[in-house]
């Protein structure tokens, strides 16, 4: 039973070892400042129900693109995914379901999907935000439908 127990720690050890040289290499990956963000969204003053918030730099901003997703009108993006400070240009979608009709064969050939918001707010976005090293990064947007 001793040795049951002794084997056990090693291997307990061991995995442990793993896990954070994962962890430490994961850091090393990745030696961007990255912070968290977080925020609303809301279309014609309602929550927005689903979608993607994408943050992009902006030329004057050596970075990567942060996307997070939205669920009844909120939205999150944690340190280790997130942006780094700068200007960053916002592309928000809410993609429409595609839906089979009923005299139509399920499968089939690619179906479009269609964006439910304007385009001035995901692929011709006007909106635009200033990311802070410091403080809390909470970015709140209110889009029209029209």
């Amino acid at each position: 039973m001793k040795t049951f127990l002794t084997s056990g720690r090693r291997t307990l050890a061991a995995l442990m070892s793993v896990a954070i040289a994962g962890c430490m290499a994961q850091a090393e990956l990745d030696p961007l400042p990255r912070v968290a963000v977080s925020g609303k969204v809301t279309i014609n003053g309602q929550p927005m129900p689903a979608g993607t918030i994408q943050f992009n730099p902006t030329s004057s901003t050596a970075s990567v693109t942060a996307v997070g997703e939205i669920v009844d009108g909120k939205y999150t993006i944690d340190r280790t995914q997130g942006p780094v400070p700068g200007h960053f240009r916002i592309q928000i979608s809410a993609q429409s379901h595609v839906t089979v009709a009923p005299n139509e064969e399920p499968g089939g050939g690619p179906r479009r999907i269609k964006e439910s918001i304007p385009a001035r707010y995901n692929v011709k976005s006007e909106l635009e935000c200033d990311v802070k090293a410091e403080g809390p990064n909470e970015f709140d947007f209110d889009l029209k439908s029209k």
